[in-house]
């Protein structure tokens, strides 16, 4: 029994075949992997946009601007309000910054020193869902503390504003400054301990010069004094801008650490007046 082989003409005519069939995998797995490329592109920015879609909707509730009271259930204005947290021991702590990142509870300031203390106490445990807090920080304990966290708080700020042309301290320069950039004065700071006279004359100043001005009376010469470096200052004004900056009377905006500033003594404010009214 004889066996053929095949012939080189069929060998020929097999190899083209072969040639062209190889050639249609290759365009078929071109067009699979750019498919598949375009499908990855396309879920990328799918996941892109789902990624900056939820970080803006993460920022605008954290920018919500007003909360809800644990304690009187009612929404106020965020900056009228003192957000504390709760540690896993049980401490509480007031969050001024508002970046910690536990669960937190929202207290209006002129509530936290007019109520009894079980009550804050009460409240702040269903707010934070926490079944124990140390007692040792409760309370009356809580308020003191938050007052005096702020009052540091403010007194950095205030060391800050400076460093950065926003601060304008003594009797004549803030006399002048109100004179002649009445429109950029946001804060007037006078001493607890600071003569009558010399207060009511600036306050009245301010009363036509100024327009959506925080005038206060909290700390005393000495505070204020050690806050800029010097033994003791009477009369401060915060400005919306630098003081060695052009004057722009169009310009209505407000510089970041102002508005923090104006914040942080609006809650003081509000929780020493809750205190009196107890």
């Amino acid at each position: 029994m004889s066996l053929s082989l095949p012939s080189a003409a069929s060998s020929e005519r097999a190899t083209p075949a072969t040639g062209v069939l190889s050639g249609e995998q290759t365009k078929h797995s071109a067009r699979k992997q750019s498919t598949e490329k375009q499908g990855a592109e396309k879920q990328g920015a799918e996941k892109h946009s789902t990624e900056k879609h939820g970080t803006e909707k993460h920022s605008t509730e954290k920018q919500s601007a007003t909360k809800r009271c644990c304690l009187t259930r009612n929404e106020l204005p965020r900056t009228k309000m003192v957000r504390f947290v709760a540690s896993p021991e049980g401490v509480l702590v007031p969050d001024l910054a508002e970046r910690l990142p536990r669960r937190g509870a929202w207290v209006a300031a002129t509530s936290l020193a007019s109520v009894e203390s079980s009550a804050l106490v009460s409240a702040l445990k269903r707010a934070l869902k926490v079944e124990t807090l140390h007692p040792e920080v409760c309370g009356k304990t809580l308020i003191q503390n938050t007052q005096v966290a702020l009052t540091a708080r403010i007194l950095s700020e205030l060391g800050l504003a400076r460093r950065s042309g926003l601060v304008v301290s003594g009797e004549q320069q803030v006399r002048a400054i109100v004179q002649e950039r009445g429109e950029q004065v946001r804060i007037l700071l006078q001493a607890t301990d600071g003569a009558e006279d010399g207060v009511n004359k600036i306050v009245r100043l301010m009363h036509h010069r100024a327009q959506d001005c925080l005038c206060l009376q909290v700390f005393s010469a000495e505070e204020q004094g050690h806050a800029l470096g010097r033994n003791s200052v009477v009369h401060i004004v915060v400005l919306s801008a630098p003081a060695n900056r052009k004057y722009n009377p169009s310009s209505r905006g407000e510089d970041g650490l102002t508005s923090r500033l104006k914040t942080d003594l609006t809650k003081l404010q509000l929780i020493n007046r809750g205190q009196k009214h107890v």
